[in-house]
């Protein structure tokens, strides 16, 4: 894959892009706290697709968000449609993981006209709160922003340190080649020390989440055929699953693993025949 960067009028992307131009064009989202780098095994069985696997806002190599920006979802929207029209993508497929998976829900519902199917890995919504909690919560992230400029980093003395600590983090990876193939879009040396180079401002509480009436009005209005491949011990609960129905033009499938079973080499073959036979599909 190749190291891309694009300057758009707000911000500067960048992207690991495989493939021709002139074959089918798929925008790749990753999820929160990952970057491109998630979609490298998956890109191995892809071959027959113009892959353009994207660092969102303050993640991988991309641009920051400014100074007092909150980063909100529906901004990496404006984002990776500002990056479509960049790249003269009339029409395009969306595969995401994650909080890609919302992103691109999103974008499908948003843009219909816009896109040609929809591959979602773990993940399918937004999360949502009620809107009885929005005061609270609203204060809590505030406070949140308002200390997080205090904060020093104190960094890694080796690189494999900061392997182990993701490796053991929330969500788990399948191995240390995925652990490695994330930090190498993630640290940076300085004075001897390994640093993230993450925006810390992604770990911190939303300030502002959609409704989960507004979440489904907006999965119902989806009209791209929708693949969600979920992992057997993966993030999907009983309300993903109702989500699911809503999206008018959908089917599931489930393989065994946990939250990133896309990077692991035998899955991510297993995943690419479906979404290449999704994609396929789509574009006749």
């Amino acid at each position: 894959m190749q190291e891309t960067h694009y300057k758009l009028p707000h911000i500067t992307l960048s992207a690991l892009v495989q493939g021709e131009a002139g074959l089918p064009p798929v925008l790749a989202l990753h999820g929160w706290l990952d970057n491109a780098a998630s979609f490298r095994a998956l890109a191995r069985h892809l071959p027959q697709v113009h892959l353009i696997a994207v660092d969102f806002a303050g993640h991988g190599f991309s641009q920051h968000r400014p100074k007092g920006v909150p980063y909100y979802l529906w901004d990496n929207v404006s984002d990776i449609m500002a990056l479509a029209d960049h790249l003269g993508l009339e029409r395009f497929h969306l595969l995401g993981h994650s909080m890609g998976a919302s992103v691109c829900s999103l974008i499908a519902s948003l843009f219909p006209e816009r896109v040609l199917s929809v591959s979602l890995i773990d993940g399918v919504a937004p999360l949502t709160d009620e809107p009885g909690d929005l005061p609270k919560l609203m204060a809590l992230a505030m406070q949140q922003y308002q200390r997080v400029a205090q904060k020093r980093q104190v960094g890694y003395s080796r690189f494999e340190d900061a392997i182990e600590a993701r490796m053991q983090g929330r969500f788990p990876l399948p191995d240390q080649v995925s652990a490695v193939a994330l930090l190498k879009r993630a640290l940076t040396m300085r004075d001897q020390r390994w640093y993230w180079h993450t925006d810390p401002r992604l770990r911190l509480a939303s300030i502002l989440r959609l409704s989960n009436a507004q979440v489904q009005s907006l999965l119902k209005h989806i009209q791209a055929p929708v693949l969600v491949c979920l992992a057997e011990n993966g993030i999907a609960t009983e309300v993903t699953y109702s989500l699911i129905k809503l999206v008018p033009n959908h089917r599931i499938d489930v393989k065994a693993g946990q939250h990133h079973f896309h990077m692991k080499n035998e899955t991510a073959a297993q995943l690419a025949c479906l979404i290449n036979e999704h994609i396929t599909t789509a574009t006749r």
